[in-house]
C-alpha cells in the first residue's frame, strides 16, 4: 500500500490504519479520476460518485478492499473489486469510489518486492502476473 500510494499515485500519506492509508488532497472527484488513470496508465475506471464538489480526503486498499468500507473515513476509497453493495454502503455513507481493479492496484508489487530483496543474500525468482481479465 504504501510503494503504491507514494511511487505509483505520487501521493504522500497522511496517516495509516492497518490495511487503509489515508492521503489529504484537496480535489475535484473529476480530477482525481483523470489523475489515477494516468498514473495507472488506465483507459476507463469504473466509479461510484457520492456528488461531493471537493475531495479532501482519500482512503486507499491496493487489491479487493471492499470489505473495508465500513472502517473508511474519507472522501473517496481507491481499491479493487468492490460488489454491488459495497458501493451502495459507501454511497449512503457519501464516499465515492474508484475501482482500480485487483490487478492493476497489485501489478506493482513485484518492483516493491524486487527493491526489498535485492540487497540479501538469497537468489530469488520473481514472476510477474498477466492480468486474466481483457477490457473490450
Amino acid at each position: 500500500n504504501t510503494y503504491f500510494t507514494e511511487e505509483i499515485l505520487g501521493f504522500k500519506i497522511s496517516f495509516k490504519d492497518e490495511f487503509l492509508i489515508y492521503v489529504e488532497n484537496s480535489m475535484s472527484f473529476e480530477a482525481l479520476c483523470d489523475w489515477v488513470k494516468k498514473k495507472l496508465n488506465l483507459q476507463i475506471l469504473r466509479v461510484s460518485d457520492c456528488g461531493k464538489k471537493d475531495i479532501k480526503r482519500i482512503a486507499i486498499c491496493t487489491g479487493s478492499g471492499g470489505d473495508l468500507i465500513s472502517k473508511v473515513d474519507a472522501d473517496c476509497f481507491l481499491s479493487g473489486d468492490f460488489k454491488y453493495h459495497q458501493a451502495l454502503e459507501a454511497l449512503s455513507n457519501q464516499i465515492s469510489l474508484i475501482d482500480l481493479g485487483h490487478f492493476e492496484s497489485e501489478r506493482y508489487f513485484s518492483q516493491c518486492l524486487a527493491k526489498d530483496l535485492k540487497n540479501l543474500p538469497l537468489q530469488v525468482i520473481i514472476t510477474v502476473s498477466k492480468n486474466p481479465f481483457q477490457y473490450f
